[in-house]
């Protein structure tokens, strides 16, 4: 069974009913919030190094303020792989200062940093963003929100090679807030078309890893709570039965 890792970076998780997994706790570690920089970085990749945990096992790593965390994890994989992100925003933009590293520019950062990632699919994107994925045209496919279906991302996934296998990105701020609550504006896929889609995607690929995120670190309402708590223990209950590990 795939192994569940908690990293908790904002003190949001203890006040969640999570599902049982080893947590990480990286409270103390500063400079990590949307923009982390080097040493934060360094100290976030001692902490998981220490912990002995696999990349190949579901990551639950807080808020979308430390989506950057997905290059740790993706970082660690000793094979070619492809990159599938759940994203209401494509996370490609260009770094504001040098040597940091930001939430919003993770996907580019891997793009460009990690030889072993091949493509990228990106899905439930913002249409209003889309143009930040135009320098990598020829690595990366965009399915925004506003033309999101299911038939369009089983055809998308034939832009991957299909020798290759996954790692799966979620950002939570990709679904209604139905399904989540975040600190982000949010899209309006469903949690069932969201499950659909990945079991598409688990039918072609071996899927060998998963990370999660968004919260709402800001708030301390037991509605904002439960609702992500319960999303987080489906999401965990659904991929323990994809993971290819």
């Amino acid at each position: 069974m795939s192994e569940v890792i908690i990293m908790d970076l904002s003190g949001t998780y203890p006040g969640m009913d999570m599902p049982p997994g080893r947590v990480i706790d990286c409270t103390g570690i500063g400079g990590s919030m949307r923009y982390c920089e080097p040493q934060a970085y360094e100290a976030l990749r001692t902490k998981v190094r220490d912990s002995a945990a696999s990349p190949r096992g579901i990551h639950f790593i807080d808020g979308g303020d430390y989506h950057y965390l997905s290059m740790l994890w993706t970082g660690m994989l000793a094979e070619p792989f492809s990159l599938i992100v759940f994203d209401h925003h494509p996370d490609m933009q260009p770094p504001l200062f040098d040597g940091v590293l930001s939430c919003g520019g993770w996907v580019a950062g891997v793009l460009d940093g990690n030889p072993m990632l091949d493509k990228v699919l990106l899905a439930g994107i913002s249409p209003s963003l889309a143009g930040e994925t135009l320098p990598w045209k020829d690595r990366v496919l965009a399915l925004d929100e506003g033309s999101f279906t299911f038939d369009g991302f089983r055809e998308a996934l034939g832009f991957l090679d299909r020798s290759l296998p996954v790692y799966l990105s979620i950002d939570k701020d990709v679904l209604g807030r139905q399904w989540a609550r975040t600190n982000w504006d949010q899209g309006s896929l469903s949690l069932p078309l969201l499950e659909k889609a990945i079991e598409a995607l688990a039918a072609r690929f071996r899927v060998i890893g998963a990370d999660i995120c968004g919260l709402d670190p800001e708030s301390a309402d037991p509605d904002v709570l439960e609702v992500n708590s319960r999303t987080d223990r489906e999401l965990a209950s659904f991929l323990r039965g994809i993971l290819s590990v």
